[in-house]
């Protein structure tokens, strides 16, 4: 093991590998982040073209054993046609960081690839494609060589070839192979995930992942889409597999279902694949049949809980270790929401003269909180059982039906739309099968794609990440869009942030509200009063800003649990770059300092239940927020509905935290005390943050308002790493005051996730609705925490 430097170098030295002059790359700009290092791309002056440099996290003393292991195995199949290209090493003299110098592939790797370009394949070229990978991994193969992690992230492409990429994880067959890192569990061989710490994985594995690859190639989408990585494990374990698709060449379809078959002595060698793709017959064509339908959800897939997969590069580690990775439930989360969450205009602000009030909101919260989802398993169920608890109301008028029952067909359609189990329909337009009952997605897509070229930002990569985001929207209501700055009229100053400054405006013609089926077109709700959010350092091309951006527009793309982004103009002042946002009358601040004392224990409850709710979307996408605090959580009136705001500081987990922050004495009391001590943020430092939200929610007040011995931020600061945390009342819940502790504990391993508290606050939540704990909604914790 090449557990120090100088074994390293000295490993280096003996593979005559060229070394290139860290100063010779110019425009490094970060690409993509793995499980074990990071890409970058940069100009290479000696080589004169684009390359990519990849880096392996040093954090363990396994780093320089890791970086060699690759090293050799990329030279042991360097110059061939379908393995990515290795040029030589680099060293950045500043941070001594070691970086393989490698061909960089423009456009993109196999998953993008497919998704952007899949409806322009023909059946040539998609064997080609599989022709590629199989070449290349014939080539590993025949060096005795395991891959180990193949998958679409790992196949790049470049000037219509398919490159294999990223041979970290391999090892030479006689190598100890069975280690539990990598992989993606749908492409991952079944009797390894059976038996991960003793299976040796061979190069039947990588057979089996090249099966799963080639049935990807088939379909243009990832395997077993939008399902958690433990149903997968299911599926996949017990023999299951994605059904073939319609019009594949069966010669096609029997080379993948070879290739995946459970038992790995009866998977052909990369050879035969190879030679069987050479013989293939394109005219003898599969269709489905009644009795060989998608298998995919129909037995394991509780129709409860259709989850948005959400990270790329689940290893087999991280599922085994991580009990809530992948498990935002798009259901469940529409059955906690404590009232409807739509921000459509519509609701928000044309609802004439129907408004939540009390009636409403109790007939909603009877249908949401006496569901239960054992007996009702399936959307339609689920829908129907809501539907008649609303129409059987005697105490409701005509329009308060149609006026619930529209929230209800909105929320469903979000689901059916997410959900592979529901039956689809044909539409009458555009002949695409879609699953929402009240419009067709397709349609809405084709019409902002058609409208591409009435509008520009004049930045092209914003253009495209704004057509990209348009090109999967899911509601009339919530497409991202360009905005022209002549649009808005009554600008006036609002607040100003830590990194922003914010304005509202009304906007002329307003947002897209609703699909016209018969003009066929997206209808606006005519005038609207926006937030206008920009950058206030006057550059709208700073990290944090490109950041927000990206983040408003694909993190949440139903609005249901972010503050909802319509989309981004431009100053025509300053030329930066501004976001616009949905008005929200209150923060959780001022919405507590005005209504705390008519709140119910219940109205607290399912105001901590959706933020936690809303925290779990953003963790389970791999993201953290790093700013939560009561500030930037929303609420409307209209439909009592709760938002977290301000991403601008948020990114991926083990992000640093911006020193702004640290300045920024009114929001010290949220930061959790490892980040006090300069750690990275992780989604267990937002958890500290949420259980400080719970404190102010359930008391009223501001933890460190009334704390007037800590008389300079450092002496808050220390007495937070020490443990000063808010006083525990005797009126609190017992059990509210426990989770509460744990949200906030010093160790954040002790700490919940934010789906444990989600649960805990529904299951606190039914419980007082159903009045079944009349005993201990009494029982509170006896004594006060004085330090």
């Amino acid at each position: 093991m090449y557990k120090k430097k100088d074994s390293f170098e000295s490993a280096l030295k003996d593979k005559y590998i060229k070394n290139f002059d860290y100063n010779t790359f110019g425009n490094i700009t970060e690409i993509a982040r793995g499980a074990f290092g990071t890409v970058y791309r940069a100009n290479s002056i000696n080589l004169r073209k684009h390359v990519a440099l990849k880096s392996l996290y040093e954090n363990d003393e396994l780093f320089y054993e890791k970086f060699v292991r690759e090293l050799t195995n990329i030279m042991a199949v360097n110059n061939h046609d379908n393995i990515i290209n290795f040029y030589g090493i680099s060293i950045d003299p500043k941070t001594q960081t070691y970086y393989l110098v490698l061909q960089y592939a423009k456009d993109g790797d196999l998953r993008t690839y497919l998704r952007n370009n899949f409806k322009s394949l023909d059946w040539k070229t998609i064997i080609n494609m599989a022709k590629d990978i199989a070449s290349g991994l014939r080539c590993i193969h025949d060096e005795n060589i395991v891959h180990k992690d193949l998958h679409s992230r790992n196949i790049l492409v470049h000037e219509e070839r398919l490159l294999i990429t990223d041979l970290g994880l391999s090892q030479p067959l006689d190598a100890n192979s069975n280690s539990m890192a990598g992989g993606m569990v749908a492409y991952t061989d079944p009797e390894y995930l059976q038996d991960p710490t003793k299976y040796k994985r061979n190069k039947t594995s990588d057979i089996y992942s090249l099966g799963v690859l080639f049935w990807e190639l088939s379909s243009g989408r990832p395997p077993f889409n939008n399902i958690s990585c433990f149903k997968i494990y299911n599926l996949v374990t017990s023999g299951r597999r994605e059904a073939p698709i319609n019009e594949t060449p069966k010669d096609y379809v029997n080379i993948y279902s070879s290739a995946w078959k459970i038992d790995s002595n009866q998977r052909p060698t990369i050879k035969n694949i190879f030679d069987s793709l050479e013989n293939i017959k394109l005219e003898n064509i599969y269709y489905e049949t009644k009795d060989n339908q998608d298998i995919q959800l129909e037995a394991y897939i509780n129709n409860q809980s259709q989850t948005v997969y959400s990270k790329d590069s689940v290893s087999i580690a991280s599922s085994f270790n991580t009990s809530n990775l992948g498990e935002v439930t798009s259901m469940k989360s529409l059955q906690k929401t404590s009232t409807p969450l739509s921000t459509s205009p519509t609701h928000e602000m044309a609802t004439h003269k129907i408004v939540w009030n009390a009636k409403l909101k109790g007939v909603w919260a009877k249908g949401k909180y006496s569901l239960n989802t054992s007996i009702y398993k399936t959307i339609a169920e689920q829908e129907k059982y809501r539907k008649d608890i609303v129409e059987n109301d005697s105490s409701l008028t005509k329009n308060e039906k149609k006026f619930l029952l529209n929230f209800l067909h909105e929320k469903y359609d979000i689901l059916r739309i997410k959900s592979n189990s529901i039956e689809k329909k044909q539409c009458n337009n555009c002949q695409n099968w879609h699953q929402a009952i009240q419009y067709c997605e397709f349609c809405i897509r084709k019409y902002l794609k058609n409208n591409f070229k009435n509008w520009t930002s004049g930045n092209n990569e914003l253009d495209k990440l704004i057509q990209e985001c348009q090109q999967t929207t899911i509601l009339p209501n919530t497409v991202i869009e360009w905005i022209s700055c002549d649009q808005f009229e009554n600008v006036k100053y609002l607040v100003t942030g830590i990194c922003s400054d914010f304005y509202t405006a009304i906007w002329k013609d307003g947002s897209y509200d609703k699909w016209n089926s018969e003009r066929q077109i997206l209808e606006r709700s005519e005038r609207q009063m926006i937030v206008i959010k920009r950058p206030n350092d006057s550059s709208s091309n700073n990290a944090h800003w490109l950041q927000e951006v990206t983040l408003s527009f694909t993190l949440d793309n139903t609005a249901q649990f972010l503050a909802k982004c319509y989309g981004i103009t431009k100053d025509p002042t300053t030329q930066d770059y501004v976001l616009v946002f949905n008005y929200y009358d209150f923060n959780l601040r001022n919405f507590l300092k005005d209504n705390y004392q008519s709140l119910t224990l219940l109205q607290k409850y399912e105001i901590i239940d959706h933020i936690a709710m809303s925290l779990n979307v953003i963790h389970e996408q791999g993201m953290v927020h790093i700013n939560l605090h009561s500030r930037n959580i929303l609420y409307s009136a209209q439909i009592n509905g709760w938002k977290i705001s301000n991403l601008g500081l948020g990114g991926p987990v083990n992000k640093q935290l911006d020193k702004k922050l640290h300045s920024d004495y009114r929001h010290l009391q949220y930061i959790a005390p490892e980040i006090l001590c300069e750690g990275n943020h992780t989604t267990k430092s937002d958890v500290y943050s949420l259980g400080i939200i719970m404190w102010e929610v359930i008391t009223g007040e501001t933890h460190g308002n009334h704390n007037h011995k800590f008389y300079s931020k450092p002496d808050f600061s220390l007495a937070i790493i020490n443990g000063y945390r808010p006083k525990i009342y005797r009126y609190i819940p017992y059990e509210y005051a426990t989770l509460m502790k744990q949200c906030w504990d010093s160790n954040p391993d002790n700490r919940p996730d934010a789906k444990t508290i989600e649960n805990e606050m529904d299951s606190l939540i039914r419980s007082l609705f159903n009045g079944k704990n009349e005993k201990k909604k009494h029982q509170c914790f006896t004594i006060i925490d004085k330090r």
